[in-house]
């Protein structure tokens, strides 16, 4: 997939980080090569192009590059896990989440007061929603 797509993790319509070593424990695990986030990664089934800050925390990731299977299975996870958003620049529908408690941490704006991310319970849904498949 060529679009860019970011992840971001609110509370109280704030963004807020999440501990690094979440990230490279669900992403590092299995990869051929690129053993580290920060050096992108590239599975079995296909490579992957990560983008992440330096620190012991993060406020999202944005990635790239995204066809293999194996990594929508831990971004899914990651997402699920975190207590993100998965949005994307450019569409009517441009964000999906896993948990509706997460509603009443999303900020206020025209953004997500108009046009709500989506509750997605199955990494098939957000395949699916998120444009994936």
């Amino acid at each position: 997939m060529g679009q860019d797509w970011y992840t971001g993790r609110f509370r109280h319509g704030k963004l807020v980080p999440f501990p690094r070593k979440i990230a490279e424990e669900i992403f590092e695990p299995g990869a051929l090569y690129g053993k580290s986030i920060a050096d992108g990664i590239t599975y079995p089934d296909g490579p992957t192009e990560l983008r992440v800050q330096d620190g012991d925390e993060l406020t999202g990731i944005g990635f790239g590059r995204c066809g293999s299977e194996t990594f929508l299975e831990r971004l899914f996870e990651l997402i699920d896990v975190t207590g993100s958003v998965l949005f994307w620049p450019g569409d009517e529908t441009w964000a999906v989440f896993t948990d509706p408690a997460l509603r009443e941490h999303f900020p206020k704006d025209a953004m997500f007061l108009e046009n709500p991310p989506v509750l997605v319970r199955t990494l098939d849904e957000m395949k699916s929603v998120a444009g994936f498949i």
